[in-house]
């Protein structure tokens, strides 16, 4: 790890998390193993009929998630490849599939308390699947396989559940809130890519959260966004053709000099140029993890 300016940068690290066609089987079976859990909920708690109901649209959500990430897996089945610069680690993926499991044994054997099963309602919307499905959804949806887009079909789930939950903290029970303020919340960020994929895997990550995305193509004209407006990042995918970083770089910061801690880089490369690595750069491997573009984003835009 180099330490630059008090800023942290991990200029190798390849990613060692899970293809895009793992995580898309991953889901499936985490989205049945939820909606069986919220399911076996409603019955135990058939007696409370606000929060029967609630349980019962969650286990109905999650079938229509598994329906989407089948369709997902049938699409690349066929031959159609699923590009994604999103991962994440395969002991993250086994936890939350086994505390679904954990769950739904405890809730099978009674053994769940409704306080309980609120607190574990909380950590399941707070995973990370969530941005998976957002952005396999989106994906669908915009290649006309699907009917509903993330919007749709992830934030109004999470929606429901947070309503519910303020309802219960009315109540002085102490419950995690899962629209927590974004470090990005009423920030706007330029993207850089010759492609949607990580405008997409942007989208995906911060739906939700009131976090703006504009685009540009090329150096050009992300250098003309910059003559009109400010930005909280600037995210760029160095891979993309024709985009000659270094000289981006110096364009920009010469625009905006408040660029030069603004700017993250994902790359293919195995190693990033050491050169921009000495300008206090961040740098991301594709496929990065959720986590690590977070962190990122929320360092040099916070």
């Amino acid at each position: 790890m180099i330490i630059f300016q008090n800023r942290f940068i991990f200029p190798e690290t390849m990613s060692t998390g899970a293809n895009i066609n793992e995580i898309i089987r991953w889901l499936q079976r985490v989205e049945a193993a939820a909606a069986d859990a919220y399911g076996r909920a409603a019955e135990i708690f058939s007696n409370d009929s606000e929060f029967a109901n609630l349980l019962q649209k969650l286990r109905d959500d999650e079938i229509e998630h598994g329906q989407v990430a089948k369709s997902a897996a049938e699409m690349v089945a066929s031959g159609v490849t699923l590009p994604c610069i999103l991962t994440i680690e395969p002991s993250e993926m086994e936890y939350i599939e086994d505390f679904l499991v954990f769950l739904r044994n405890r809730i099978k054997a009674g053994k769940v308390t409704k306080d309980g099963l609120l607190h574990y309602m909380v950590t399941i919307e707070s995973k990370e699947c969530n941005d998976f499905m957002a952005y396999i959804a989106n994906w669908q949806f915009k290649a006309g396989w699907v009917r509903k887009n993330a919007e749709d079909l992830i934030s109004n789930h999470r929606k429901s559940v947070e309503e519910y939950l303020d309802t219960q903290r009315g109540k002085g029970v102490l419950l995690k809130r899962l629209d927590v303020a974004s470090a990005l919340r009423g920030k706007k960020l330029l993207v850089v890519s010759g492609d949607s994929l990580v405008e997409d895997g942007l989208r995906a990550i911060y739906a939700g959260e009131d976090v703006l995305l504009e685009c540009a193509k090329d150096s050009n004209g992300a250098l003309g966004r910059l003559g009109q407006e400010d930005y909280s990042a600037i995210v760029a995918d160095a891979d993309t053709a024709e985009f000659d970083i270094r000289e981006f770089y110096s364009e920009a910061v010469g625009l905006r000099p408040q660029i030069k801690h603004r700017l993250v880089l994902f790359s293919g490369k195995e190693k990033a140029d050491p050169k921009l690595l000495s300008s206090g750069l961040r740098y991301l491997s594709k496929p990065a993890s959720v986590h690590d573009i977070r962190n990122a984003l929320k360092e040099v835009a916070g």
